[in-house]
């Protein structure tokens, strides 16, 4: 519905927009085609009046992105003298300007052989939108898309009006419901559909969405193409008893059988293995295992085959480190399939306390929304469909996994950074009726608990 979303914006500007523009100006189109309609969105003079009062919103949140200059700055070490210099050097000096653009029209059908891929309306629709943005005539900084199929047709056609500019695939911008819809949909979902969505979506507000950094002194064109309720979220800033819809129960009997329909029959046991020792370097392509990180992961590999278990699958980090890892441990599980997730990247989901190294806040604002994202998406219990026990392995980072094992076990956040698995190490736990999709909701245990740590880091 992209005119009702049009006209929230609109409606709004007074209150949000306008105080967001002099950090970052957004321009909405509903769809590939509604993009023109929306390049108006933060003007001032000569207004509409508006035919309905608009939603108060509560007072505006100058931190709103964790980047204002103040928050940027460590007070323990400076002077009252030194304050404004600081705040000078901190200040943004540009905006940027972020185009957010709806895919095209694409096929909904499960039984076309196009499914979710862009039909020919929704490549006219990319291809006027490509040259929309050509006809403004501005430096595009960048392109970013949703890694889903039809986000990422529409931005291959209009990166054909700007073969210079640089295109990045993003998971996080992915398509789905981050909250439950007020007044309830008929198009019922479980609540874990939103459960797990999202922090996702959260992270990519994060990711995306905040003021140039005070580095940037010229305004900057981003395009961010993606999905009608991560436009929706950007803008407007798994119980078995949750998996039933109770308007359509009967009786007591039909409520029982329902919830055993949904019980989890079989446990799953992840194996949560952190990388090898690496090189410290800036940049994560030049943060390659050493020898000795590289004969952790063969010992853990070789370790792993020793259990004789039959592995489903291994979901790794895509950084370096954990990409080799992930192949060494692979050559000794070749029938196992493997798949990178940029969500398992390492990162501080929380500010430590005490605090061991001072960082500005928007380094954990950003981490941790995307790690709750990976913990929703691969710590919880088997479905109800799965009835034979399964063994995953993620390989990832130090402070992932210090996440997964605190969340799982209800620890409180400043005691999330006691867990400190070193070296290349295996953890198992098992989930079977946890988080959400409990028929019996309780508080969080674990059924078992092992941590082995085959090797040390030096």
């Amino acid at each position: 519905m992209p005119g009702s979303a049009l006209c929230s914006v609109s409606g709004r500007r007074c209150l949000v927009i306008d105080m967001f523009l002099r950090r970052a100006v957004i321009v909405v189109g509903g769809s590939a085609a509604a993009l023109f309609a929306s390049v108006a969105v933060g003007k001032r003079d000569n207004d509409p009046v508006l035919p309905w009062t608009p939603i108060p919103t509560g007072s505006w949140n100058s931190n709103w992105d964790c980047r204002e200059p103040m928050s940027l700055i460590n007070l323990c070490e400076l002077n009252e003298h030194e304050l404004e210099s600081q705040l000078q050097k901190y200040k943004a000096k540009a905006a940027r300007h972020i185009f957010l653009i709806r895919h095209g029209k694409y096929h909904r059908h499960a039984n076309s052989k196009n499914y979710r891929s862009l039909t020919t309306r929704g490549r006219e629709q990319a291809d006027l939108t490509g040259k929309r943005l050509k006809l403004l005539d501005l430096k595009y900084n960048s392109i970013v898309h949703s890694s889903l199929p039809r986000a990422t047709e529409t931005a291959e056609i209009i990166k054909q009006y700007f073969p210079d500019v640089k295109i990045t695939s993003s998971r996080v911008l992915e398509e789905g419901h981050p909250i439950q819809p007020v007044p309830a949909s008929p198009k019922w979902r479980p609540e874990f559909k939103y459960f797990e969505k999202g922090p996702a979506i959260e992270a990519a507000f994060r990711e995306c969405i905040h003021r140039a950094d005070p580095e940037q002194t010229k305004d900057s064109y981003e395009i961010i193409v993606c999905h009608a309720n991560v436009i929706r979220y950007f803008v407007c800033s798994r119980e078995p008893a949750s998996l039933i819809d109770p308007s359509k129960q009967k009786d007591l009997n039909e409520w029982e059988s329902l919830l055993q329909k949904h019980t989890a029959k079989a446990d799953r046991h992840i194996f949560l293995i952190r990388h090898g020792q690496y090189n410290k370097a800036d940049h994560d392509h030049d943060r390659t295992l050493t020898e000795k990180g590289r004969e952790q992961a063969k010992l853990t590999g070789k370790r792993l085959k020793s259990l004789d278990l039959q592995f489903k699958s291994i979901v790794y980090s895509s950084l370096t480190r954990t990409t080799e890892t992930a192949e060494i441990i692979s050559r000794r599980l070749p029938d196992v399939g493997n798949t990178p997730s940029s969500l398992l990247h390492e990162g501080h989901p929380i500010r430590p306390v005490p605090e061991c190294e001072w960082q500005p806040e928007h380094y954990y604002f950003q981490a941790g929304p995307r790690i709750e994202a990976a913990f929703r998406k691969y710590i919880h219990r088997a479905e109800p469909e799965q009835t034979k026990d399964s063994y995953e392995i993620i390989v990832c980072h130090d402070n992932v996994i210090r996440y997964f094992v605190c969340r799982t076990s209800c620890f409180s956040g400043d005691h999330r950074f006691s867990v400190m698995p070193h070296g290349v190490s295996v953890f198992t736990q098992n989930y079977k009726r946890k988080s959400c999709r409990d028929p019996h909701p309780r508080p969080l245990v674990i059924d078992n608990c092992c941590l082995n740590v085959l090797t040390q880091q030096s």
